[in-house]
This record gives structure tokens, C-alpha cells and sequence, in this order.
């Protein structure tokens, strides 16, 4: 019934300031600290989110010292974890990552009829998606 009634909205670089935030403000202190970090996607839906995430943080570590980072992708909706998991996209899902972005971390289908992408192995390793109800007592977080 969950995967029947909720609502999954998701975008590449959605809300795009939050990015430009994130690259300019937060990520050269990670960089300073040199600390492992690890994200959480709360909500991810199919993973556009978490992916986008991905990219910004694979961008930061080229440029800047190494960052090591995971991100924790949850969602409530199995249906929704499982596309994630996949992460393979549809031409029109794709449109709002930047060119360079696209040629960097997807790859095309061989069945160019199809038109679908997928994010590269190296890019969905960062990425961990699990279940997680916000009605729970207990998140399964070892850490704050």
C-alpha cells in the first residue's frame, strides 16, 4: 500500500542554489578536515537526489584534496529504492545535469533506440539506498 501512496518527486539538481551552496561554502571546509563524510538523502525517491549529491561531491574531490563520502539514500517506498538501485534514467530525467556532467557519469545504452542512461559504477558505489520509515522509533543510526 506504501508504494501506492506516496508521493515521489525528485530531480537532478533540483533546487540548484543548494548546490552552488554546497560546492562553494561547505565542501572546501570537508576538504580542510579531511574528515569522512557521509550524507543523508532523507526521502531519495528514485535517486536523482543522492546521484546529483554524488556528482557535486566526485567534482569537489577532483579539484580540492580527496574527500571521502558516502551517501545514505532512504526512502520509504521500495518500488521507488529498487529504481534507484538501477540507476538508469530516461533522456528526459537526465536533462537538467549539466553536459559535462552527463558525458562524465552516464553511460548510454548500446540500444541507442532506447535512449536510457545509467550512472557509472564508480559514481553508484558512493551511494548506499535502504528503507527507512520517519515513523520509526529508530533510524538504525550507530552515530548522531
Amino acid at each position: 500500500m506504501i508504494d501506492q501512496v506516496t508521493t515521489n518527486k525528485t530531480d537532478f539538481f533540483r533546487e540548484p542554489a543548494h548546490f552552488d551552496y554546497l560546492t562553494s561554502r561547505v565542501l572546501p571546509e570537508i576538504a580542510r578536515s579531511r574528515k569522512r563524510v557521509v550524507i543523508w538523502s532523507a526521502g531519495c525517491s528514485s535517486g536523482e537526489e543522492p546521484y546529483t549529491l554524488a556528482m557535486v561531491m566526485m567534482g569537489s574531490a577532483e579539484h580540492e584534496k580527496k574527500v571521502d563520502f558516502l551517501i545514505l539514500a532512504t526512502d520509504i517506498s521500495t518500488r521507488v529504492l529498487e529504481m534507484a538501485k538501477l540507476a538508469i534514467y530516461e533522456h528526459e530525467k537526465i536533462a537538467p545535469i549539466p553536459s559535462a556532467l552527463q558525458n562524465k557519469y552516464l553511460l548510454r545504452s548500446k540500444d541507442k533506440a532506447k535512449n536510457i542512461y545509467r550512472v557509472v559504477p564508480e559514481l553508484r558505489k558512493h551511494v548506499q539506498f535502504r528503507r527507512l520509515n520517519f515513523m520509526s522509533d529508530d533510524f538504525g543510526f550507530r552515530k548522531r
